[in-house]
């Protein structure tokens, strides 16, 4: 609901097509010991474009640049955790009764299994990792990361907070 209400907002003239699949199983030619999904999203898009932020790899400053939205496919883990998310270096923990389990780690993985899954059928697109923490809200993101780039969405999530989230994982791959 909340990128349909987006789209009509900020994207009007957009066309196309985006597919969500939730607790997708990854079946067969599962080369990553990894079969679960939380969700998938793949899009087609045309006449959607955003301003995002491009943080170069070697740590120079954040530039403000247009950016086209084609296509994309993005893995998506989701958490519901409000307390205790922690952020060292490029991960994302999140506490569990036996301790700390790295999110960022577990969303790799999917990623990756998703690229071997296409790959048996002779596909191989760009598949991008997220984190969706359904827990918090976009405000408080940033007091998880400190303000570095990272490739985690909050509850409150927009379409430019997932292609954000999309070019950080690029930068942080």
């Amino acid at each position: 609901v909340l990128l349909e209400e987006d789209f009509a907002k900020n994207y009007p003239e957009a066309k196309g097509r985006i597919s969500l699949y939730a607790s997708l199983n990854l079946y067969g030619c599962n080369g990553r010991g990894v079969s679960d999904l939380d969700v998938l999203i793949m899009g087609q898009l045309e006449g959607v474009q955003m301003n995002l932020n491009y943080t170069p790899r070697n740590g120079g400053d954040s530039i403000e640049s247009p950016y086209v939205v084609n296509s994309f496919i993005l893995t998506i883990e989701q958490k519901s955790h409000s307390d205790g998310i922690a952020f060292e270096n490029t991960n994302f923990y999140v506490p569990y009764r036996d301790g700390l389990k790295n999110v960022s780690q577990q969303s790799r993985d999917q990623k990756d299994a998703m690229r071997v899954f296409l790959n048996c059928f002779g596909l191989s697109p760009i598949v991008n990792n997220l984190i969706w923490f359904t827990g918090i809200t976009f405000e408080q993101l940033p007091s998880c990361t400190h303000g570095c780039p990272h490739n985690a969405v909050a509850g409150n999530i927009t379409l430019k907070d997932l292609m954000q989230a999309r070019l950080n994982s690029f930068s942080s791959a």
